[in-house]
């Protein structure tokens, strides 16, 4: 390989959780990046053409050379098959060469293997050597596959050495097999975090799905998590979430006994199966949403038990309703409760606390300080750790209400959110 050149390889390898796509269409997206050092770019072209005739060699993808674009900054090479599969190779003067492949494949139909792939990144390699005039060099080969194990290799970006104008004698060659990006499958694997991260899960099956009058509600089943529930693609809450519901109660710091005690939201049943344990006085839990409520009786059993086979029993009440309707009616009749659990919705991400997310969140923060019991207690969840904005705008918002309140928060990771969520704990 070239002095000051390294490889990554994002595309194909073995993973059980994608064999649930096997059944059906879907576009399947291999990556492959080479870096050499960019003294050592002299012909464009001629790297560009022998990376297409490796492309080419590939036993299975039956991908023809449709035309090049060369400039004397690039060089390009589009190719495509009758299947609709399609692929281009670049070579830029920067040193950085890539292949793109799209692979279309029916229904049944296997992709590429991981070690066909593999052969394809050392072919490259060898390409990029010859024909950016450098000499033979040592590499170093890792390849990532989607479940994390003893026997799982993932380089570090420590790992990589960076090509640098500064450094010609550099030699070290990293490659990296990163997991396939799947389009058009079975179901969609990707959620984004609330910082806009790409989280690809492990679901091997769509266990629910229904559009309610108010969202869109899906269950999917992890490997890992179990039943995860999702509304509006929104990752909501899954079986091995226990954390979450026990951070939104306040995570021991509250005795429930004898307390009466107010759910917003909660429709999976977490909050109330846990609660009802606590000998509280009387559990009144307002969510709009039958539909959740009805899956997550079927299918979060890990969630919510029995806690909603009934939805009314000895110190506990489910309504079906929406709930600012019932605080505005509550408040008018002096109805009071030790504690508001607001399990509704995150705060919202924006630029300005301004909008009708944000309008919601604060017409309910407002009505439930007029039920909530001098002392008493209002718990909520807030949004993810890497948001401090829309955190402190969160927090802006507490100092604005009429009443005087202190709060405390807390930082939890939530297994099924990849991702550190807070958690407010408000005093009156």
């Amino acid at each position: 390989m070239s002095e000051g050149s390294e490889v990554a390889v994002r595309g194909l390898h073995a993973s059980p959780c994608l064999a649930a796509h096997n059944g059906s269409d879907r576009v399947h997206h291999i990556l492959i990046d080479l870096r050499a050092s960019k003294q050592r770019m002299c012909d464009l072209s001629m790297t560009a053409t022998r990376m297409r005739e490796a492309l080419q060699a590939v036993e299975g993808l039956a991908l023809d050379h449709v035309r090049d674009c060369n400039s004397d900054n690039a060089a390009v090479a589009f190719l495509c098959s009758n299947a609709g599969s399609f692929g281009t190779v670049r070579a830029l003067a920067t040193g950085l060469c890539t292949v793109d492949i799209s692979l279309s494949l029916t229904a049944g139909e296997e992709p590429i293997t991981e070690e066909q792939v593999a052969e394809l990144k050392s072919t490259l390699q060898q390409v990029v050597d010859e024909t950016c005039g450098g000499s033979e060099a040592s590499a170093e080969a890792s390849t990532a596959t989607s479940t994390r194990s003893s026997s799982n290799t993932v380089p570090s970006s420590a790992q990589h050495n960076e090509p640098s104008e500064d450094n010609e004698t550099q030699t070290s060659v990293s490659a990296k097999v990163f997991p396939p990006i799947v389009r058009g499958g079975a179901f969609d694997p990707y959620v984004p975090s609330a910082d806009g991260l790409l989280i690809q899960y492990d679901f091997d099956k769509t266990v629910f799905h229904e559009q309610s009058p108010y969202q869109d509600v899906k269950i999917m089943h992890s490997r890992q998590f179990g039943n995860i529930l999702l509304l509006d693609d929104d990752v909501n809450l899954g079986e091995s979430d226990i954390a979450y519901t026990k951070a939104i109660m306040g995570s021991g710091s509250i005795d429930y006994t004898g307390k009466d005690v107010l759910i917003l939201g909660g429709g999976d049943g977490g909050i109330l199966r846990e609660i009802v344990k606590l000998n509280p006085k009387m559990v009144t839990m307002v969510e709009i949403d039958q539909v959740v409520i009805d899956a997550a009786k079927e299918h979060l059993r890990g969630i919510c038990g029995d806690a909603m086979d009934s939805l009314t029993g000895d110190n506990y009440e489910v309504l079906v309703k929406d709930c600012i309707p019932e605080l505005e009616r509550w408040g008018k009749e002096g109805r009071a409760f030790d504690v508001i659990i607001n399990d509704l919705t995150a705060i919202p991400v924006t630029h300005s606390p301004k909008g009708s997310d944000w309008d919601f969140l604060k017409l309910v923060l407002q009505l439930s300080m007029t039920v909530l019991r001098q002392g008493g207690r209002y718990l909520t969840q807030g949004n993810s750790f890497n948001m401090p904005q829309a955190l402190a705008m969160y927090e802006q918002q507490l100092t604005t209400l009429p009443c005087k309140l202190s709060f405390t928060k807390e930082t939890v990771t939530v297994p099924s959110y990849h991702e550190q969520w807070v958690f407010y704990n408000v005093l009156e």
